[in-house]
């Protein structure tokens, strides 16, 4: 199974990323009309799910914080 599969799977189930499977799904429809090599199109959908990536660890992160800020303060 390749990794842009696994990924795309795994943003699926993950509750806090459903907002970004949209929008990603979107992008590949865009790389598969757009682009004609299939390597672009991969580097492209790979690249999509990097930022999908980056930007469910930072959700995770700024949850992380705010409940130790929240348990700190009372």
């Amino acid at each position: 199974m390749s990794t842009i599969v696994r990924l795309g799977q795994k943003y699926r189930r993950d509750g806090n990323a459903t907002a970004l499977v949209a929008v990603y799904e979107k992008l590949f429809e865009r790389f598969e009309g757009n682009l004609t090599e299939e390597q672009d199109v991969l580097l492209s959908k790979a690249a999509a799910l990097m930022v999908s990536k980056y930007w469910v660890e930072q959700k995770y992160r700024f949850i992380a914080l705010r409940a130790e800020m929240l348990r700190r303060l009372s």
